[in-house]
């Protein structure tokens, strides 16, 4: 599942995201993107009704992620850097992702990107993956940090080096998945 924290369309979020599609396309293997932008979302204020009736009590973009997570094997999460971080958007949504379908996510493989005009994509990677250290989710790499630079498609696309990061990041995922699944032919299972 590729997660889309961008808060407009055709911005230089989108751009990453096709990359690490198109590594998804050419292996033949199946994705959905899920774009935040298309709702607004509330933050988590912690009532539990989400554990209690497995439901949140808000109809919004983070309850329509919770509803499809457990169908997916593995999670890229791409961030626009505001203000030095990861999206307001961004972080609500796995606040109360992480909060109400934390067992639908142990032990599967996730990934960060964060993409900015100059700065802030380290402390934006830092926010989205302490989400997955709480589900004991294997974090995937590249041999950099998943990082782009760019504020428009086209500027993101000239970023060669963030986009073989990208690429890399997601080949990486497609191998650990792989892996994952011959374990489980074996009967090796988190």
């Amino acid at each position: 599942l590729l997660i889309s924290g961008s808060t407009k369309v055709g911005g230089a979020t989108e751009r990453a995201v096709a990359e690490a599609a198109s590594v998804f396309e050419k292996s033949g293997v199946s994705y959905e993107l899920f774009n935040l932008y298309s709702y607004p979302i509330t933050t988590c204020m912690g009532c539990g009704a989400c554990r209690d009736g497995d439901v949140c009590i808000y109809d919004d973009a983070a309850t329509r992620l919770a509803d499809i997570c457990a169908d997916f094997d593995g999670y890229m999460f791409f961030t626009p850097v505001h203000y030095g971080g990861a999206t307001g958007a961004m972080k609500a949504a796995m606040s109360r992702l992480f909060y109400s379908k934390k067992k639908c996510l142990e032990y599967k493989p996730a990934a960060a990107v964060a993409i900015s005009r100059r700065a802030g994509n380290i402390t934006a990677l830092e926010e989205l993956t302490r989400f997955f250290y709480f589900a004991s989710m294997p974090v995937v790499t590249a041999s950099y940090p998943g990082v782009v630079y760019g504020t428009t498609q086209e500027a993101v696309e000239s970023d060669t080096e963030g986009m073989k990061t990208v690429r890399s990041i997601a080949e990486n995922m497609l191998w650990l998945l792989r892996c994952i699944e011959a374990g489980k032919t074996v009967g090796i299972n988190p």
